[in-house]
């Protein structure tokens, strides 16, 4: 240990930093918030950082629309830890935050929400981790479990008030062996990103404990519409299931920007390019889509479809007869 009961400042350069150089301490009774922050001070700086993150249960408590534990760009953190956060009654927070960071692994270990433990009835935003207009960051072999809000959530740099719309989506984000289990709101939400792509993840349970809506596994849901949100998103081999009886797989990208256009038979609505492939669902809902591909996917069944085009399903299994009234837009092949 190099840091004890110090709070560091400044500008850091560092290719490796080590979490024993600070005196963290396990167990629920002592707040980790100051080496966090000194952990990730130390990581800042033009160049890749390598963080070791040491195994161990280590809690830290949370701040209003921000974090304790805020991601530099160009870091790969090793972590083999358990980090859990700490009981509040805050209704907006992350327990970790990317905002405008690039240039990111993330791999390992698991970040746990106090859902079960929670003090306050207000709000659905308290987020595992949030990246916010992030870039080049991936996220692989870790599990987001038992948050407020969403486990994973991809969304705007910034709200501006001016206009009441967020601005800068998250670009080229790639997800690996994730798992975002019991989540109250959301396992992964997906509000504003270009380049999207998670494999081999699990996104279950959510609504479990406690559930606010949509309580999805995996909800794709731009708020504003003052800017295309949703392109080229890429799901393989993914599993969802167990979470809101009204609905698992939630997609619904342009759902704000139909409302007024859409109606009108305006095809200019946003193209999403969204793929699904040798992917497991449970209830598939599909609002307001633009060109998304399911395939060789095996879904329970579509429990709801409104306002798609262009939404081709080829080589899937329904393990309930798919029923739907209305089918324009929306192309069947090789399905049964």
């Amino acid at each position: 240990m190099i840091f004890g009961q110090v709070t560091l400042d400044g500008s850091w350069i560092n290719k490796k930093v080590f979490s024993e150089w600070l005196d963290f301490v396990e167990g629920e009774k002592v707040d980790n918030a100051r080496n966090f922050n000194n952990l990730m001070l130390l990581c800042t700086g033009k160049e890749m950082t390598n963080l070791y993150m040491q195994s161990g249960i280590y809690y830290c408590s949370v701040v209003t629309e921000s974090s304790n534990i805020k991601v530099p760009s160009n870091l790969y953190w090793h972590n083999a830890a358990t980090i859990c956060q700490r009981n509040t009654d805050i209704s907006r927070y992350s327990l970790v935050l990317l905002h405008k960071s690039d240039n990111v692994i993330i791999e390992g270990g698991e970040f746990v929400g106090d859902l079960r433990t929670h003090k306050g009835d207000n709000g659905e935003w308290g987020h595992g981790i949030k990246l916010a207009g992030a870039s080049n960051v991936i996220l692989k072999n870790l599990i987001c479990r038992e948050f407020w809000g969403d486990g994973i959530d991809l969304i705007e740099a910034d709200y501006i008030s001016s206009i009441s719309a967020g601005v800068g989506p998250c670009e080229k984000i790639f997800l690996d062996n994730v798992k975002c289990l019991y989540n109250r709101r959301q396992g992964l939400s997906i509000e504003a990103a270009n380049k999207v792509e998670v494999r081999n993840s699990e996104f279950a349970y959510t609504g479990k404990y406690r559930m606010t809506a949509p309580g999805c596994g995996i909800d794709i849901e731009p708020w504003c519409t003052n800017e295309e949100k949703i392109n080229q998103i890429y799901f393989y081999n993914c599993l969802v299931h167990d979470n809101n009886p009204l609905r698992d797989f939630c997609l619904e990208p342009n759902a704000k920007f139909h409302a007024s256009k859409w109606l009108s038979a305006d095809t200019s609505v946003p193209v999403n390019r969204i793929v699904i492939d040798r992917c497991q669902t449970g209830k598939l809902y599909i609002h307001g889509a633009n060109t998304v591909s399911i395939t060789n996917s095996e879904v329970d069944e579509i429990i709801h479809y409104n306002f798609g085009y262009n939404i081709m399903m080829n080589n899937c299994t329904f393990k309930k007869n798919c029923d739907i009234k209305d089918r324009s837009g929306l192309l069947m092949k090789n399905c049964k």
